[in-house]
């Protein structure tokens, strides 16, 4: 048979399986191709250049970098936030320079997040970057970061425990994943509770680290069950009520547990909680998203039997906080602000702790020191992830408790 044709249907039948095996392994390919090409790597500033150029700088210049729109559609606004909390750190005088957001706030699309990294990594002006926000896209951006000498923290709901390898610059400051399943499953140990139907929802995560794989991960270690497990992308809203109706009934449950994630609309997560407390109106009702406030006030439910995970320091620091950020326009009543808060305080306390901006030194001070934030003390694993969040989970009832004055 002819070569040319050999190779063609060769191509065709890779094309095919690409297309077929979904986003995932398109995406490592292409990540693969634009490394060959050196897309990134042929404008990347060497590690001692951009330390010179950060130092001689007036600014300490971090670059926020990801899709933003999953938490825009909530009505948080991550950008304002990490800007709220670069403030509050130039304002209390920590560091000799000030800290200053870049946002290159892109689609989450492939090709534009390369052109994006080239001109992040091409910018020797630019200390470290904040982001990505999708999991994903954690591995192959990491090594394109670190190689240009940038210091890179993975913020809110992003877990990169699946990572192997990981660069020593790279910081993974809010591991939710694992804090937020950890909390739920201490929760349900100490809690008496019988036959709770586990509604497992969520959106093309095909296997990965997300929250609900991780709560079902560790639920498998212990002696927890499930009167009944419903796994299912999303649903229209009339067909799932049908079926927690029968499944309530048959199982003779009192209560639901549901997992999901924030890749949902947030119209059909409205619509789901309110069907879900219809349904179980005299039982209890447990979500596992970093929600706000403002997002379930409006739902009809006993407020005493709707549990949620929660961010939550029992402390002065936390409570003046929350009254300033309520004094915000932009502000939501949600916890992932708080992360955002103490993202940024970890760095800053290192680059003081230090008295560097090379990104190897930053790296070793967080790795061996307690680092100090309004919301508490934190110190890192080896691996480079924060050794406890102070994930909770509370009532809405008792939620509302925390954002009243004081």
């Amino acid at each position: 048979m002819n070569k040319s044709l050999v190779s063609f249907i060769c191509i065709l039948l890779f094309g095919i399986f690409i297309y077929f095996c979904g986003n995932d392994v398109y995406d490592i390919v292409i990540k693969n191709f634009y490394l060959m090409m050196d897309v990134v790597d042929e404008d990347l500033v060497d590690k001692k250049h951009r330390t010179e150029a950060v130092k001689n700088n007036e600014v300490i210049k971090l670059a926020l970098f990801g899709d933003l729109n999953k938490y825009n559609i909530y009505g948080i606004d991550v950008k304002k936030a990490y800007e709220f909390a670069a403030e509050e750190i130039n304002a209390s005088g920590i560091l000799k320079k000030k800290l200053q957001i870049v946002s290159f706030d892109k689609e989450s699309d492939i090709y534009r997040y390369y052109e994006v990294a080239k001109s992040i990594t091409g910018d020797p002006s630019i200390f470290g970057v904040i982001g990505p926000f999708e999991t994903k896209y954690l591995a192959g951006f990491s090594e394109i970061f670190a190689n240009a000498g940038m210091f890179e923290i993975v913020p809110i709901s992003t877990s990169g425990r699946f990572l192997e390898n990981k660069p020593k610059s790279l910081f993974v400051t809010s591991s939710s994943c694992d804090s937020v399943a950890d909390a739920w499953i201490e929760f349900f140990s100490r809690k008496d509770f019988d036959n709770l139907i586990l509604l497992d929802l969520y959106e093309n995560s095909n296997g990965r680290c997300g929250v609900s794989k991780e709560i079902i991960r560790k639920m498998s270690e212990t002696d927890l069950n499930f009167a009944y497990r419903y796994e299912q992308d999303k649903v229209a809203i009339g067909l799932l009520k049908d079926y927690l109706i029968e499944s309530k009934d048959y199982f003779n449950s009192n209560g639901i547990f549901i997992v999901s994630n924030k890749h949902f609309d947030p119209t059909y997560s409205f619509k789901l909680l309110d069907m879900v407390s219809n349904v179980f109106d005299d039982g209890d009702v447990f979500y596992d998203d970093l929600i706000s406030l403002d997002e379930i006030k409006d739902i009809k439910f006993n407020h005493d039997r709707f549990f949620v995970s929660c961010y939550y320091e029992d402390n002065e620091a936390f409570n003046v906080l929350i009254n300033k950020l309520r004094q915000q326009p932009w502000y939501k009543n949600d916890f992932i602000t708080l992360r955002i808060y103490e993202d940024l305080w970890l760095l800053a306390d290192a680059i003081n702790k230090s008295g560097s901006y090379e990104c190897d030194k930053i790296s070793e001070c967080m790795l061996n020191n307690t680092l100090n934030t309004p919301l508490g003390d934190f110190t890192f694993s080896e691996d480079g992830y924060v050794k406890k969040h102070p994930i909770c989970i509370m009532s809405i009832s008792d939620v509302e408790k925390i954002w009243s004055s004081k």
